[in-house]
């Protein structure tokens, strides 16, 4: 094993060092959750709406429902 001494400032240094590595590490995990709600909110709002010459609508009460909770997840 090999023992490294450092001076007082250079390990505050090594330590902000850590603590931005966590903090990226941490933005990348909620980065990718919010993906990952939004792709389902948007699956879920797709499978809820119908498109056809007169408008949109809503073809499925029960996929509505599930983008409006995805939304609301999201929101929370």
């Amino acid at each position: 094993m090999i023992t490294v001494q450092m001076t007082r400032e250079e390990y505050e240094r090594f330590q902000a060092f850590r603590g931005a590595e966590r903090t990226i590490e941490s933005i990348r995990t909620q980065d990718k959750l919010f993906r990952k709600q939004a792709e389902e909110l948007s699956e879920a709002v797709l499978a809820a709406m119908s498109s056809d010459l007169e408008g949109i609508s809503l073809k499925n009460t029960v996929a509505a429902r599930r983008a409006i909770d995805c939304a609301a997840e999201i929101l929370a």
